[in-house]
């Protein structure tokens, strides 16, 4: 089993977005997601994101608290 971690996305550039994770900013590949933007959370795993969460019911869902 894998465990993906949600982060913010910050910035972004081609295939590559700088994203807070955790507190820290690292880089991952968002290759494997389509219509990312700034603001946005998405899964990360192994340095890839994998899936882009766009509503408030996949955000809540990581603490409960509204950003």
């Amino acid at each position: 089993m894998c465990i993906a971690i949600p982060a913010r996305v910050l910035s972004l550039s081609g295939d590559e977005a700088e994203v807070d994770l955790e507190g820290s900013r690292i880089k991952i590949c968002t290759a494997l997601v389509s219509g990312l933007e700034i603001g946005d959370f998405v899964l990360v795993h192994a340095g890839f994101a994998l899936h882009v969460m766009k509503g408030l019911d996949d955000i809540y869902c990581f603490g409960g608290e509204e950003i």
